[in-house]
């Protein structure tokens, strides 16, 4: 029996951490090690570990000083002495004791370096749940149809069959380990691309499989998906993750519409960080001054001009360039695209913005309510 590493970043996770390693020790499959990796905590995270390490030698806890998911995560993996890795975070739970078991049978006979399951979303409300079907049917991938397909859905989630999220999948360890060596930086919120990015990528990853199974469950209004910030910080960490992911995807002359995606993401999550601002309330002058700085990020810049020169070439007259704006930007209109590429003010993007938003649903209305009471 292999041994199998489960890697859990903890950033003040002390009204967690008990219920995730308990039912973690219950997993059927027994060859397992649990490393917990408090980055940065200013709670009772570390102690907490720490008496479960007492309690089970499975269980083991390598403390990180410096801030950041993505530093958590690569010093796990450099730790790990398993054949085979997964990740969990510490306010999320497997669906079924045997879930460890199913996903280290689903690598096996696959024969691959990693494989992709899918999730169970849930929400504050117990009986509400979802599962997320990312999975269209059980298939594996060689190296060459994997990178023009996959690979953009491990970094970027729209690559069919594959998302970019760390905790989803099994990974062979070795691939993982050198992966870790590029990965530099501290990441809050897309340190799953970057992992993605060079898990994926890397010359020991020969062929990847997807399964239609879920077994990790996505506990929704915890952790950092409660933080109303959760958007910008995104929006900061992509000023590098976006770059990295460009400068690597060009070397493995992957296929243009890996770009088209990679961009237009960026532009999508500018505008929703703006509007999601303004539906929150947050004053309109502090509104602006966030405008400001972000369209002067890199990768906004990027993403601008990479779309100018397509729309200059006649890209946006095509009948496949209208439907894909229409499949994967909903609101991303040809006229709202050409707006984005434009020199707007802060002021105009801002008008643009509160005109173009979505208004808040009831639903989310009493997702926020159910939030303040949990």
């Amino acid at each position: 029996m292999d041994l199998v590493s489960i890697v859990i970043p903890i950033y003040n996770g002390e009204k967690y951490v008990d219920a995730c390693i308990s039912k973690l020790l219950r997993q059927t499959y027994r060859n397992i090690e649990i490393l917990c990796i408090p980055n940065n905590c200013s709670d009772r995270s570390v102690e907490l570990c720490s008496h479960w390490a007492q309690k089970d030698s499975r269980v083991k806890v390598y403390v990180n000083q410096e801030k950041g998911t993505s530093l958590a995560r690569k010093r796990g993996v450099m730790e790990a002495q398993g054949r085979y890795i997964v990740f969990m975070d510490c306010d999320d739970e497997y669906a079924t004791n045997n879930a460890i078991k199913k996903m280290v049978a689903a690598i096996k006979e696959d024969n691959v370096q990693i494989c992709q399951f899918e999730y169970i979303v849930q929400y504050p409300i117990k009986f509400l749940r979802r599962r997320m079907h990312v999975v269209r049917e059980n298939k594996i991938y060689q190296r060459d149809e994997m990178l023009s397909g996959p690979f953009l859905g491990a970094v970027q989630g729209r690559g069919g069959n594959f998302n970019v999220s760390a905790w989803s999948k099994i990974y062979d360890s070795k691939i993982l380990k050198a992966a870790a060596a590029n990965m530099t930086g501290a990441y809050t919120c897309g340190d799953d691309m970057q992992q993605g990015l060079y898990a994926f990528s890397g010359e020991m990853t020969q062929s990847v499989s997807c399964r239609k199974e879920a077994h990790y469950v996505y506990n929704v209004g915890r952790g950092i998906t409660a933080n109303p910030n959760v958007i910008f910080m995104l929006l900061r960490d992509y000023q590098a993750v976006k770059m990295e992911i460009s400068a690597v995807a060009r070397k493995l002359n992957v296929n243009e519409d890996f770009f088209i995606h990679l961009w237009s993401e960026s532009l999508y999550c500018f505008k929703l960080g703006i509007t999601d601002a303004i539906n929150r309330g947050l004053d309109k002058t502090e509104i602006l001054q966030k405008i400001e700085a972000i369209d002067q990020y890199t990768y906004i810049q990027t993403a601008k001009d990479y779309f100018r020169n397509l729309i200059d070439s006649g890209w946006l007259e095509r009948p496949d360039s209208r439907m894909y704006l229409l499949r994967y930007e909903n609101e991303h209109n040809v006229e709202n695209l050409r707006f984005m590429c434009s020199d707007y003010t802060s002021e105009d993007y801002y008008n643009w913005c509160l005109i173009n938003r979505k208004k808040p649903s009831i639903i989310s209305k009493v997702k926020k309510f159910i939030h303040k009471l949990i």
